[in-house]
């Protein structure tokens, strides 16, 4: 029986509420929330769409398992999943190059808060660099101030 499992060409990072999966083949960017990030992660190739629906299912709202297989199906037509045989690899993380290279495609495109997040997953990865930093307090900026606007204004991410 097939497995889902993650394609090999995306990389996955870890963000605040979910996780960031590119595919840098089919330039796609998935954003997934907290549930969408925990059926990502059983889909290692090991467990069947059944697997994951008991070990997932009590968690999602009454009635609304199949919520499950219908995500599944979308990963797959989205190229998020791919169809395995029961070998299980572990998922390409995504290095902190490769997030400041998004982050900067993401903010030609207008994705700030996602440039941010990308951003500061890398100063989580490497806390010593500076340039991270910069980076993580110009993008901070750039989604805090409104075009036009002159003064700072703080807000929460």
């Amino acid at each position: 029986m097939d497995h889902p499992v993650i394609n090999p060409d995306v990389g996955l990072s870890p963000i605040e509420g979910g996780y960031i999966a590119y595919d840098s083949t089919a330039d796609r960017l998935h954003e997934l929330n907290a549930m969408g990030a925990l059926i990502a992660e059983l889909c290692d190739g090991r467990r069947s769409v059944e697997e994951i629906r008991a070990l997932a299912g009590p968690l999602m709202p009454e009635g609304q398992t199949a919520g499950i297989d219908g995500w599944i199906r979308d990963a797959i037509e989205a190229g998020l999943l791919v169809w395995g045989d029961g070998a299980a690899d572990l998922p390409h993380e995504l290095t902190s190059g490769e997030l400041n290279d998004l982050a900067a495609h993401l903010r030609e495109s207008g994705r700030t808060e996602t440039a941010f997040q990308c951003l500061k997953r890398v100063t989580e990865l490497t806390p010593e660099n500076p340039d991270a930093w910069h980076a993580l307090g110009f993008a901070a900026q750039a989604g805090i101030l409104k075009p036009g606007q002159k003064t700072r204004r703080f807000a929460r991410f």
